[in-house]
């Protein structure tokens, strides 16, 4: 595809905007994660994606000034902070409520160890 559109930025925009945008249809649809919160943060993730591709327009020669492509470049910056910062954040999350979990379940599986030992 690189090969086709080489001297049509826009058009390789566009086709990174409709696979994106296809994708967060078969995302929303088909739910393909066993949890609730990945579906959705599937979903976050995509349509950031989306929103960044908008910026990609800015960085084409369709813009002209390039005043437009500097602060456009610092909108897109923040985008892509946005994304790190909030998949660092949920992955800090889920994977702290995992370890909480695993850590009372053997605290768990020990109590009643020492209660079935006190027992027989």
């Amino acid at each position: 595809m690189q090969l086709v559109f080489f001297n049509f930025e826009g058009f390789k925009i566009q086709a990174f905007l409709y696979t994106s945008v296809f994708y967060l249809i078969y995302v929303g649809m088909v739910m393909p994660h066993t949890e609730k919160v990945y579906n959705r943060l599937e979903i976050v993730n995509e349509s950031l994606l989306i929103l960044l591709a908008y910026h990609m327009f800015a960085f084409t020669p369709f813009v002209a000034e390039k005043d437009i492509s500097y602060m456009t470049g610092w909108s897109a910056i923040v985008v892509i902070a946005v994304i790190i910062v909030l998949n660092i954040t949920m992955m800090v999350n889920l994977g702290s409520k995992k370890l909480i979990r695993k850590v009372r379940m053997e605290r768990l599986k020990k109590r009643r160890r020492a209660e079935r030992a006190v027992h027989t």
